[in-house]
């Protein structure tokens, strides 16, 4: 999926990451600086609220909830990084001087120009870095 603002762009892959590249006018590509980025940079997402359960490894004892990490361990081993469902992205949307992602859960994550309102998020800023969901109007 790509999608293209005014003087950025942003590209999302197989494994759920966004990557944005150009103009990074108010933050737009995800992150705070440079204000323009001449290659493909990953956007920076907040962690994931999700947790998963955990056995003790020395006796199977009882399930805890750990975190759920927004990165499968690599450990040498050539597979995919593991996104949780409310930081995996699914589609983006690319304006002038912002950005809209879509996660896999129906997160919306925004960042860059809010200076209108446009990112759905109160108050109206000059800018929104790095992403930040947006509340449900149903929650």
């Amino acid at each position: 999926i790509i999608a293209a603002g005014d003087r950025h762009a942003v590209v999302v892959t197989e494994f759920g990451t966004a990557y944005a590249w150009g103009s990074n006018e108010a933050g737009c590509c995800g992150r705070p600086f440079p204000p323009a980025l001449a290659r493909p940079v990953p956007v920076v997402v907040p962690d994931t609220s999700r947790t998963r359960p955990a056995h003790d490894p020395t006796d199977g004892g009882p399930v805890n909830e750990v975190p759920f990490p927004n990165w499968a361990r690599w450990e040498g081993r050539r597979h995919p990084p593991s996104l949780a469902d409310d930081v995996r992205i699914t589609a983006a949307a690319a304006g002038t001087s912002f950005t809209v992602l879509v996660c896999a859960s129906g997160r919306l994550l925004v960042c860059g120009a809010n200076d209108a309102g446009q990112l759905g998020v109160a108050p109206c800023c000059e800018q929104i870095v790095p992403a930040v969901p947006v509340a449900h109007p149903l929650e």
